[in-house]
């Protein structure tokens, strides 16, 4: 799951709900459905700051933690920058962020896996400089915020060397996609320069979708006028829009996939989710070529698409559940309204909670996992 669009669900009920120290809580109308859920597998993992990663099996619901959460007086408190998974192997990948450090010349971050019962927890490298603030005028683009764990095969990938790009009411990011391998603890910097609002494995983890900025003169899909995806980004007069392209790790080849970002491979691989600068995700079919919007519940903020119309995704809680708020925020930002993690039908008005409260500003993310015949984790 990309953090960004987590925090415009958080905005935008920030909004809705006014500037006051109790804001007025936000709802959608039920009935929910509780025939979603039994179908569903894999796992839905979450930070638990500071520094702790919390595991939720599907659909037995059973909560696992992963990794303890550190102690908030700790002289250098670790957290969770980023994570992806986890793998047909049970594991995770995150990004430790010391930023919380006595001298901050000890601030540094780490790529780091860690399986789903807590043990192997491995650190693949460590480098000086926070995650934090790479991407503010305090850092110095150290790493990005996107994180991705292949379903198979052990490659993990972010950017790293970010740069600014001013475009007309919004600062984008760039970096260069690094490609690491998990269990040769090896990686390398690829030619590629992406921005940093997506990045997604196939389910071979040899393809990775992945976004970056294409002129808008001389291309087809983008001055298609019925295009409502780049329509999305030339209302504001961006002389480059973001698109969404495959590369082939093995071939060293690349594919258009749409205009956009923030893609979501399915768990089949045959689609990809594609977002547009309002926030509303589209379904490209890769074999057609096909796109719609998505409609339904969790339309807005998906995690992950399970099949051709089931949804992972953060909503709006439902009425009738106590709505609750965050504990912990600034004076600057105040209280923001917990959301809900739901299953959700795209065909129809149909959605199920499975996790009623989860911080807007969490990193979560979803993967298939590795589960034995009585559906344990491994």
């Amino acid at each position: 799951m990309n953090y960004r669009h987590v925090c415009a669900a958080a905005f935008w009920i920030s909004m809705a709900c006014g500037c006051g120290l109790n804001p007025k809580p936000v709802t959608i109308k039920g009935p929910e459905t509780d025939s979603l859920l039994a179908a569903a597998r894999g796992f839905i993992v979450m930070d638990r700051p500071p520094g702790g990663i919390m595991a939720v099996q599907l659909p037995t619901l059973r909560a696992i933690i992963v990794r303890p959460e550190s102690s908030r007086n700790s002289p250098d408190m670790a957290d969770i920058h980023a994570l992806s998974g986890p793998d047909n192997l049970g594991r995770i990948a995150y990004v430790e962020d010391h930023f919380f450090v006595e001298n901050e010349k000890n601030r540094r971050h780490l790529l780091k896996t860690i399986r789903l019962d807590g043990t192997q927890d491995t650190a693949l490298f460590t480098r000086p400089g926070d995650a934090m603030w790479a991407d503010s005028a305090a850092g110095h683009g150290e790493i990005g915020h996107t994180l991705s764990l292949a379903p198979t095969g052990g490659r993990v990938a972010f950017l790293s060397g970010l740069e600014d790009v001013q475009m007309p009411s919004a600062l984008l990011m760039r970096g260069s996609i690094e490609i690491w391998n998990i269990d040769q603890k090896t990686g390398i910097k690829t030619d590629l320069r992406a921005l940093d609002e997506g990045l997604s494995w196939f389910p071979d983890g040899k393809r990775l979708a992945y976004v970056k900025l294409i002129d808008r003169n001389g291309n087809p899909a983008v001055n298609d006028p019925a295009e409502a995806v780049a329509n999305s980004f030339l209302v504001w007069n961006w002389d480059r829009i973001p698109a969404v392209f495959i590369h082939d790790v093995e071939s060293q080849t690349e594919t258009f996939v749409h205009t956009g970002w923030k893609p979501i491979v399915s768990v089949d691989g045959t689609r990809v989710l594609v977002g547009d600068r309002n926030n509303t995700f589209y379904c490209v079919e890769l074999a057609t070529g096909k796109t719609c919007p998505l409609t339904g519940p969790g339309k807005d903020w998906p995690i992950a698409m399970l099949d051709a119309n089931t949804l992972l995704a953060i909503c709006i809680p439902t009425v009738g559940t106590e709505v609750k708020f965050t504990e912990f925020y600034s004076p600057l930002s105040r209280p923001k309204q917990m959301l809900a993690v739901k299953l959700a039908r795209t065909d129809l008005q149909a959605f199920q909670t499975v996790i009623p409260y989860i911080d807007p500003r969490a990193e979560v993310s979803f993967g298939l996992g590795r589960q034995n015949t009585e559906g344990r984790h491994q």
